[in-house]
């Protein structure tokens, strides 16, 4: 009995090592597809340090009811050029725009938008 279970015991550990050869070989071909190198298959993934992600910062404003509609035309022009853009993403590229602008065009645009009163609707009774 015991020659037996060496025996099945040195047959899964020769599975197990054939199964882990054939996987590595599978990721190898698979990064040679994909266009990764060889030598950097093996590569350890950067460190915690190394990985920068920028904090955002939330914050809430807003719109009258045709700023708001303007959203909805925007995305459905960002759409027909296949583009799927959400709001916080039209807000940053109206900035962009905005700080790119000669000084005519700024003051033009800004004396274009509505002014409307800071916070929030009192409701109605």
């Amino acid at each position: 009995m015991i020659k037996r279970r060496g025996q099945i015991a040195e047959s899964m550990r020769k599975s197990l090592t054939e199964e882990a050869s054939r996987v590595e070989d599978r990721f190898a071909k698979a990064e040679v597809f994909f266009g990764k190198p060889q030598s950097d298959i093996h590569d350890e993934p950067p460190a915690q340090a190394e990985i920068l992600i920028p904090k955002v910062i939330r914050d809430t404003f807003s719109l009258p009811p045709a700023d708001y509609a303007l959203l909805d035309q925007l995305r459905a022009r960002a759409l027909a050029l296949g583009q799927v853009v959400n709001k916080s993403e039209f807000v940053r590229a109206g900035l962009r725009a905005l700080i790119d602008m000669s000084e005519p065009n700024f003051r033009l645009a800004i004396n274009q938008v509505e002014k409307i009163k800071p916070g929030r609707p009192k409701p109605s009774k």
